[in-house]
């Protein structure tokens, strides 16, 4: 698969995920606790670099186990599965091995832009914390809101 060809997928698919994704931002966002300090949303990419990615959000601030524990219920905002015949959502699967680009972070770069656009299509400014987009393999940072 070509690197052009595999954007234009993942693309299409998330914009199709906007509504549904934006929705479960905008239901985390108006559950975060009391105490939190900040809200990290993560770009998870598995290590077998075929595609497999979830996206899910974390805060931190005092008694951090307490306060994720109450954001749970709305913590993963969007997780790929393995299927018989695929992922689901309908994401390319790819064999690593078979591509001439770096999966990782071509797939975190399309996600983290796409969140960046749905998080500035919300009202964030209201929310009066440091909202972090990220991934947990590199400890890059793609996007900071709120921060002073």
């Amino acid at each position: 698969m070509l690197k052009t060809e595999y954007i234009q997928q993942v693309k299409e698919i998330l914009n199709n995920l906007s509504t549904t994704v934006s929705a479960k931002i905008k239901v985390l966002l108006e559950n975060i606790p009391t105490g939190t300090q900040q809200l990290d949303i993560v770009i998870s990419i598995s290590d077998e670099l075929d595609g497999y990615f979830q996206i899910f959000a974390s805060v931190s601030g005092q008694n951090l186990y307490i306060l994720n524990k109450q954001i749970e219920p709305y913590s993963q905002i969007l997780a790929t599965e393995y299927t018989e015949i695929g992922f689901q959502p309908n994401f390319p699967m790819v064999n690593h091995n078979c591509i001439d680009f770096q999966l990782d972070n071509v797939l975190a770069e399309i996600v983290s832009t796409w969140l960046n656009k749905l998080i500035l299509a919300l009202d964030y400014q209201s929310i009066k914390l440091p909202i972090i987009i990220s991934d947990d393999y590199s400890e890059f940072t793609y996007f900071t809101y709120n921060m002073e």
